[in-house]
């Protein structure tokens, strides 16, 4: 697939076979995208990777969003901040094309892996590990339960009938 797909581009441009691919992610196969396998692949790299945690590692992100983030997202942010500025001003602000793929592409991440989304796993470890994990895991295991389990688990336990609840909102 990727010699198909992302065959044309320019030559020594950093990132550009990794931004190929998040960019045909969210896609199914039918539609021009990833097989699921590649899919999987690409999700393996980005957790080891996690170029959401450095924004500087990501030249494309760099290039294509540095406007905004110079506008409007504190550069000292670490741990994955500077795309949460980039996903919540996409609320407030019109991103042109290029950004705008960029962060959809991180966001189809971000939604299947707490790991890649450093704030969402930072305020919910607690009850991440209380609410969705059984006695038997160990913590470690918390960012390596299947892409969405974590997140899945969490979001069921917000609106449950049960006494355990996210903390936030109890």
């Amino acid at each position: 697939h990727l010699q198909k797909t992302c065959a044309n581009l320019p030559k020594n441009t950093e990132g550009a076979v990794i931004n190929c691919l998040l960019a045909l992610a969210p896609k199914t196969p039918d539609q021009g995208g990833l097989a699921p396998e590649c899919r999987e692949s690409v999700g393996v790299f980005m957790e080891t990777v996690d170029p959401i945690s450095d924004y500087k590692l990501n030249f494309a992100l760099m290039d294509n969003c540095g406007e905004y983030v110079d506008g409007h997202c504190d550069m000292e942010l670490g741990e994955g901040e500077v795309m949460k500025c980039l996903i919540d001003l996409e609320l407030e602000v019109e991103f042109n094309v290029e950004c705008h793929q960029q962060v959809l592409s991180y966001k189809y991440f971000m939604s299947r892996s707490i790991k890649l989304d450093k704030p969402l796993l930072n305020a919910c470890r607690e009850d991440a590990q209380k609410l969705c994990m059984t006695e038997l895991e160990e913590e470690e295991k918390l960012e390596h339960k299947p892409h969405g389990a974590v997140i899945s688990c969490l979001y069921h336990h917000i609106f449950s009938d049960s006494n355990e609840k996210v903390s936030l909102l109890t």
